[in-house]
């Protein structure tokens, strides 16, 4: 069973009120645009992410609950690749305005050098997205205590940039720490990207 559109749609829930994403798709005024686009958007960036079997689906009765995709360090430029390609593909048959294209790849750029300046050589495990269809039915949590075991087995840190502020104490919660704020690309007005990073934890043996 392919759960990368209903994955995408928790998705869409999670961050069509991320401030970054209304920064990002500023042209997207009407809400049922914004959700178009974002679900396209992640259903390239899923489907890039699966060779990495990174990405994790929470199940419940009515299917999808929640979702998870994560992207080891080494393979970031094969999942940007793909994801680039995808865009293009997409932008093809959906055209946007160049201000959105050009502010996108303008921040993806930024933010890979953000990652590589902050996490230099190191292997980590690079979180992109979590998010769950229904807040405080411990989704998230259960996915953060998935892959953060994952990360301490592999004795790897782990890094992401979050834009809500309401969610630092969620990810504080699971040992990330702030280790620069800082408006997105730099711009004067642009939202605050909190980067964060979490040491692997060395859990002593029985």
């Amino acid at each position: 069973m392919d759960n990368v559109p209903a994955m995408a749609d928790v998705m869409v829930t999670a961050f069509e009120d991320d401030p970054n994403v209304k920064y990002q798709f500023s042209h997207a005024t009407d809400p049922k645009e914004l959700r178009c686009i974002l679900h396209r958007l992640f259903m390239d960036e899923i489907r890039a992410g699966k060779p990495f079997n990174g990405m994790y689906a929470a199940m419940g009765e009515g299917g999808v609950i929640g979702g998870c995709l994560t992207v080891p360090s080494g393979n970031l430029d094969s999942w940007s690749f793909n994801n680039t390609l995808r865009f293009v593909r997409k932008f093809v048959r959906h055209p946007m305005p160049l201000r959105t294209v050009a502010r996108l790849l303008k921040t993806n750029s930024w933010t890979a050098r953000k990652r590589a300046e902050i996490m230099g050589d190191r292997d980590y495990l690079y979180l992109f997205a979590v998010g769950a269809s229904e807040r405080g039915k411990g989704v998230g949590g259960a996915h953060m205590r998935h892959i953060t075991g994952i990360a301490d087995a592999l004795g790897w840190p782990m890094y992401l940039e979050n834009s809500k502020q309401r969610n630092l104490p969620f990810y504080e919660r699971y040992g990330f720490k702030t280790v620069e704020a800082v408006p997105v690309n730099g711009a004067v007005g642009a939202p605050t990207l909190w980067l964060m990073v979490r040491e692997a934890e060395v859990r002593s043996g029985r």
